[in-house]
């Protein structure tokens, strides 16, 4: 049964942006009294310009409405000086107790105070005289965009010094209250009649301090001991003030917003906002902590959001553009209309933004400013930016009533509808099919859609397919929520079904999708300045490690030989964990936060007592099942490499495809596959060769078509695994814990695939008994005995494998010895692991191994010679058994 119904899309909340026309915009039109718009109209009409921003002036909204544009008007929330005069308490305070403007090092600086409430009240009050004085005169504003809606500072420079504030005696108490954070400096409470009395009678106490609901007292800190609350506030709760400072950002805002909605859906402006380009990744998340402009926090009360990517201002290239486009438009419900700068380009490199915009996914572009485009005559460079069109025809339904699917047949299906639900019944799969546009062969498309399950079963997986390719949507595992998951694919040179499907085959299990898009997709190359960590710790260390560990069991773990632990938490709790790990000689993992707001303040605790050479970073645990978005991955990354570059950073992954996708988010993937009982062992090392194809990938292109026997440009040395030690009790879906030999056997098989490292998971549950230590120290006991070979990178000699026994396959049809041949001096190594559970017999050839004609080689685990007959070897492995054949050729 198929049902299709109707819960509403953006365009009912966003009347103004859905109405169909992309939006190239011009920033800075001059009024027609400075100017006839007659004189340069005509070429802004060319070049396909349909909206301007304009000074509030009558007769220019007039005049420009009347020619058909979109008009829009940028209104100043907290920059300038101007607040000072009619507030002089606005003027922000510094750190160090100075007002901005008073140090000469911020000495251009303006900018008012976000949590002055008389100052917000005049600029809504602006706001709304504004939009009303408009309707007054029949006039209709389409857009209002905020400026300056943030803490001050001067970014679009090279090389930018942003002020520390605004410690103003408002802003000391306000926070105090509202966190319920005391001072221990230079805090008192006072009577707030006294406090009024003695601030010259002032009616407004919220205006300049925080009247106490219960007992009619206030906060208050004493102005000459400002450098020494704020040194507190940063020792002690940075997190706390930077999330405050962001309220009261995104309050006003809400509370334009509020402005605005008062208007009918029809009359209703847009509120667009223009951001500071900065991520959360760079600059320590400055653009949190020092301006307090969260663009995806905001981008929930805004219809349209503005980065303002000046490139050359701020010593960019062309292509960042796009790159700071996709960042935000990955996260937010809202359009993206960057503002691309104009001066000092030539036509060309005007045209590469707006191009780059349109790549990065923006839905309209914003030239400025309009004097720099006139001067240069940089019109034509509008014609550069494309929306990337959606080749799903969403209007065009197409419904199939045969005996796969079922309840279509005389339905009316809505040209609107938001959602698609799908729920077969037993014995049956239910399909949606629409045509699709046109593609261009060869060319790689992403797709992307939001899917919706009530229980996720493990197996019981959506289905979506893309001229006729099928996609099993295996990262679908959240419930109860819309979860956004994306597929690549190439343009087939041959289109045989030109449809797309959304499909499932899960019998009763209703399972729903919206807004699904397909577009041509743009790869755009990592911004400089982040190393990638090529081990883990340095080249001659191999981490044998496990989860699990804490304080009691530290030393224990060590006496097992294992090197290296994964820890997390925070405080006095990571430290004792760490200073442990410094006394008994292990490195560490540290679970950081994945919150970019959070990891600033957490890097500051650690770098007090952490050892860089002993430690590494572990940034996410399986990303792609919870469609953890790729921009914020970057960012996490890219404040750890800030902080300590010389440290590596890894992640979990279990949907190998998506490595692509977080290339730049980690340096090492670890693939933690667990098949004990029920799932083959070949799935570790089919994911291993999987994440490595597309790790090594030029573009995704490489690897939209990826198959077993395509996999040029493996990326193995970014490669790592999380080894099953875990099972019994509550885990229905594991419900023993693996052997010995199954754990020799999957730790040995990642390396065959150029495992950089190996952690079992986890301690807490194989370092319960005394068998599960026995078990786990058996196998680090048989890694440690071929320790020095661990750290070789494997050669790129294939060993062939010949199978000789009855049982000869894996469960996919292919040799069940899987093998790899290193090299180090004037030696050989051989690892050969039988990946199925019973014991085999096999001939391995390789060509070193072909000139030791008759010589023998030692197998290390048994002590064991064996002959090479005719350039092989002949070799028996029980089941999950692994042997490493060593020989010194001179």
């Amino acid at each position: 049964m198929i049902r299709i119904f109707w819960l509403g899309l953006l365009c009912l909340v966003l009347p103004n942006v859905a109405t169909g026309e992309v939006v190239k915009g011009i920033y800075g039109v001059p009024s027609i009294a400075e100017r006839d718009p007659s004189s340069y109209v005509g070429d802004m009409e060319k070049a396909g310009v349909n909206a301007v921003f304009v000074k509030p002036d009558r007769d220019t909204v007039k005049w420009f409405k009347d020619r058909g544009f979109q008009v829009f008007v940028s209104i100043d929330a907290y920059g300038g000086s101007r607040a000072w005069k009619q507030f002089p308490d606005s003027r922000p305070v510094l750190a160090d107790g100075s007002l901005l403007g008073e140090n000469p090092e911020y000495a251009c600086h303006g900018g008012a105070c976000p949590s002055h409430e008389g100052w917000q009240r005049e600029r809504l009050s602006y706001i709304a005289g504004l939009i009303k004085d408009f309707e007054g005169q029949g006039l209709f504003i389409d857009g209002i965009w905020l400026d300056y809606i943030r803490y001050p500072g001067r970014w679009s420079v090279l090389d930018p010094k942003i002020p520390d504030t605004c410690y103003c005696e408002r802003c000391l108490g306000k926070f105090s209250k509202e966190m319920g954070i005391e001072f221990p400096i230079g805090f008192s409470r006072r009577d707030a009649k006294t406090q009024r009395r003695e601030e010259g009678q002032r009616s407004d106490v919220s205006g300049w301090a925080v009247e106490d609901e219960k007992d009619g007292m206030i906060g208050w800190v004493a102005g000459s001991n400002t450098k020494e609350v704020s040194r507190w506030i940063k020792e002690n709760c940075p997190y706390e003030w930077m999330v405050w400072k962001k309220r009261q950002i995104n309050g006003f805002v809400e509370k334009v917003r509020g402005v605005l909605n008062e208007k009918s859906p029809d009359r209703r402006p847009l509120l667009g906002i223009f951001l500071v380009p900065w991520t959360k990744g760079e600059r320590g998340n400055g653009v949190s902590y020092s301006f307090a402009q969260d663009g995806f926090e905001l981008a929930k009360y805004a219809d349209v959001i503005s980065p303002m990517v000046y490139h050359k201002k701020v010593g960019r290239s062309e292509a960042w553009v796009g790159v700071m486009t996709r960042y935000y438009e990955e996260r937010v419900s809202c359009e993206v209309w960057p503002i691309v700068q104009a001066m000092d380009c030539t036509v060309e490199e005007f045209a590469a933004v707006m191009r780059y915009a349109g790549e990065g996914g923006a839905d309209g572009v914003l030239g400025f400013p309009f004097r720099a485009v006139e001067k240069a005559g940089l019109w034509e460079g509008f014609r550069g930016f494309n929306r990337a069109v959606n080749l799903l025809k969403s209007t065009d339904y197409v419904d199939y009533s045969d005996k796969k699917v079922r309840g279509l047949e005389g339905e009316k299906v809505s040209e609107e509808s938001g959602v698609i639900e799908i729920r077969p019944e037993y014995g049956e799969c239910g399909e949606w099919v629409v045509p699709l546009r046109g593609c261009e062969a060869g060319v790689v498309y992403e797709f992307r859609g939001e899917f919706w399950q009530r229980v996720w079963e493990n197996g019981a997986y959506p289905m979506v397919l893309l001229w006729g390719r099928e996609f099993l949507l295996n990262t679908h595992w959240k419930s109860k929520v819309f979860q956004p998951l994306r597929v690549y694919v190439r343009c087939p040179g041959e289109v045989r079904d030109q449809t797309f499907r959304f499909k499932n085959c899960n019998p009763e299990k209703e399972i729903r999708m919206r807004n699904p898009e397909l577009r041509r997709f743009y790869g755009f190359a990592p911004e400089p300045g982040v190393p990638l960590k090529r081990d883990f710790f340095d080249e001659h260390f191999f981490p044998i490690g496990v989860y699990g560990a804490n304080l009691k069991n530290l030393e224990e773990i060590k006496k097992l030989a294992i090197n290296t632990v994964v820890l997390g938490g925070t405080g006095k709790k990571l430290r004792e964990q760490v200073e442990k790990c410094h006394e008994v000689g292990l490195r560490y993992v540290l679970s950081t936060p994945h919150d970019p707001d959070r990891l600033p303040v957490y890097l500051d605790q650690i770098s007090g007592y952490v050892r860089p050479y002993d430690m590494a970073f572990y940034v996410n645990d399986e990303p792609g099942i919870h469609s953890f978005p790729t921009g914020k991955a970057v960012d996490v990354n890219r404040l750890i490499k800030e902080r300590f570059p010389d440290c590596a950073t890894c992640m979990a992954i279990v949907r190998p495809q998506v490595c692509g996708e977080y290339k730049d988010g980690a340096d090492f993937f670890m693939l933690d596959q667990y098949p004990v009982p029920f799932m083959p062992f070949g799935w570790l090392s089919d994911s291993m060769d999987y994440c490595a194809a597309c790790l090594g990938s030029a573009d995704y292109a490489d690897y939209a078509d990826y198959t077993e026997k395509k996999v040029k440009g493996l990326a193995r040395g970014r490669l790592a695994a999380v080894i099953q030690a875990f099972g019994g009790e509550t885990r229905f879906d594991h419900p023993r814990l693996p052997t010995w030999q199954e754990m020799d056997c999957l730790a040995f098989l990642s390396v065959v695939h150029g495992s950089r490292g190996i952690f079992f998971y986890t301690y807490s549950w194989i370092g319960k008994t005394e068998e599960g230590r026995e078990r786990l120290g058996r196998v680090v006991g048989r890694l440690n005995q071929v320790y020095p070979w661990l750290v070789v990178e494997n050669s790129g000699e294939k060993v062939g494998v010949e199978m000789l026994s009855g049982n000869r396959f894996d469960p996919k049809g292919r040799a069940a010895v899987q093998c790899c041949l290193k090299r180090k001096g004037d030696e050989l190594m051989v690892f050969a692991v039988n990946t199925i559970g019973t014991g085999v017999e096999c001939l391995l050839e390789a060509e070193k191994v072909r000139g030791l004609e008759g010589k023998k080689v030692s197998e290390v685990f048994s002590g064991e010679d064996y002959v090479v007959r005719d350039g092989k070897i002949r070799v028996r492995l029980g089941p999950y058994g692994v042997k490493a054949f060593i020989h010194r050729l001179h």
